[in-house]
């Protein structure tokens, strides 16, 4: 059998464990393949100056994703990617698989193209959510790549590596494609998560991680239950589909004890999809003694006050919500599933409990009106007692395989031709426009 060996370049995290990779891993180590992780994301993280860290942040991301200012990163970073093209290329491993995010895709295009030039043989695999659209493939030159990913990973590269090992050609597997502007392929139905093992990151050195790689990643589900017209995440993770509450808690107490993990972040777009799950979860927790802290995304539903206390006491600290908006009216637009009445009521109660609570509003919705802006200002005053943080005010733009991509008609835009710009440079029939979004935004 073919050895493949994992990596992940820069940006990701603080480093962060990823998540995903870990997943692969177990599955790869469930079925007795050959392979080895690389975290060169964390690798690299450690040999920069503490200046250059800083570009790890989250808010510097889009700095790695735009091609200009790319060129310039590429210049500082330049003695770190020739050492890891010559860490990878001196790996024994017949298939490198990269972890691709919108941040990391520019310098994983790199490292592949001189990974390339040395050895023209060896298999090089693109996955990550970010290669699934195919906006993000488009600047990856032809024959650079074998094989790109699509969605979920665990099955398709099994069948790829099993594949190899006979012999037999990898193009046309269910869920890749071979060529970055391909768009027609054999779709591979969804992992079932109660029949996916958790990550144990055996072959990952969990001390090489800062803050003793806490907040530690951990999953409940995948996909979600909500159908957001600006989400391009239900097109692309399917139904939600969860692992059992007992298998997370089994998790959280392997980390515990094993790796003394103390701290724990979900990585659910939604951690309360499951609320049967949820709840055996903090069970579990509160019932074994274990002393432990965590956060995650939600979404916006009634909790009452029993349900917020028992949160708190299984170790919830904190929550995200896409709050969005504070206008009904642009609520119900996006097809989001809550309305304001019972946001406020919900972040009361868990404030209550003493969890804290964050959100992200997105400004600028095709027809959001300045009255329906304001009405979302009022929510936060009327609410900010209740509210901890708003950690994000994105301006919106058109996520590919989103309902608004899909039907602009029906949302009153107008998308350019142009790929490269099309996302945010979208015309309303109200007249908004790009400059009008931001600005808008700087209220």
């Amino acid at each position: 059998m073919p050895e493949i060996l994992l990596t992940i370049l820069p940006p990701w995290g603080r480093p962060t464990i990823p998540i995903g990779l870990g997943y692969l891993s177990q599955f790869l180590l469930e079925h007795n393949l050959p392979h080895s992780v690389d975290d060169l994301n964390m690798e690299i993280y450690h040999r920069v100056s503490s200046k250059q860290r800083a570009l790890w942040k989250p808010e510097r991301g889009a700095e790695w994703a735009d091609p200009e200012r790319f060129l310039e990163l590429q210049e500082a970073m330049e003695p770190h990617i020739r050492w890891a093209v010559e860490r990878l290329d001196k790996a024994p491993a017949e298939v490198i698989g990269f972890s691709i995010n919108q941040s990391n895709n520019r310098l994983s295009v790199e490292v592949a193209r001189r990974l390339r030039k040395r050895d023209p043989g060896r298999i090089l695999i693109f996955g990550g959510q970010c290669v699934s659209l195919i906006g993000e493939r488009f600047h990856i030159p032809d024959r650079l790549i074998d094989l790109f990913v699509l969605g979920e990973g665990e099955v398709t590269l099994l069948h790829i590596l099993e594949l190899l090992r006979e012999g037999k050609p990898i193009h046309d597997v269910p869920g890749t494609v071979s060529v970055p502007t391909d768009i027609e392929h054999i779709p591979r139905p969804m992992v079932q998560m109660d029949q996916l093992a958790w990550p144990t990151y055996d072959k990952f050195d969990l001390d090489r991680y800062p803050n003793n790689a806490e907040p530690f990643p951990i999953s409940l589900g995948r996909g979600c239950i909500c159908r957001c017209s600006f989400c391009g995440d239900y097109p692309l993770w399917g139904k939600y589909r969860s692992h059992l509450g007992t298998q997370v808690v089994d998790e959280i107490r392997h980390h515990v004890y094993s790796n003394g993990i103390m701290e724990f972040e979900f990585n659910d777009l939604a951690v309360n999809s499951n609320p049967v799950a949820l709840n055996e979860i903090c069970e579990g927790i509160i019932e074994e003694g274990m002393i432990v802290q965590w956060s995650s995304y939600a979404y916006i539903e009634d909790l009452t006050p029993h349900q917020c206390a028992k949160l708190r006491a299984a170790g919830c600290v904190m929550l995200r919500f896409g709050m969005e908006s504070g206008s009904d009216a642009v609520l119900q637009r996006m097809h989001k599933p809550h309305r304001t009445a019972q946001a406020a009521k919900m972040l009361a109660n868990l404030t209550e409990a003493g969890i804290n609570c964050n959100i992200g509003l997105m400004v600028g919705f095709p027809n959001e009106t300045e009255e329906e802006l304001d009405e979302t200002i009022a929510f936060l005053v009327d609410n900010q007692d209740n509210i901890h943080e708003v950690d994000s005010v994105s301006v919106f733009y058109v996520k590919p395989m989103s309902g608004v991509e899909k039907h602009p008609d029906k949302f009153g835009i107008s998308l350019p031709g142009d790929d490269a710009s099309r996302w945010n440079r979208w015309v309303g029939d109200d007249g908004s426009t790009y400059d009008k979004r931001v600005a808008r935004a700087h209220r």
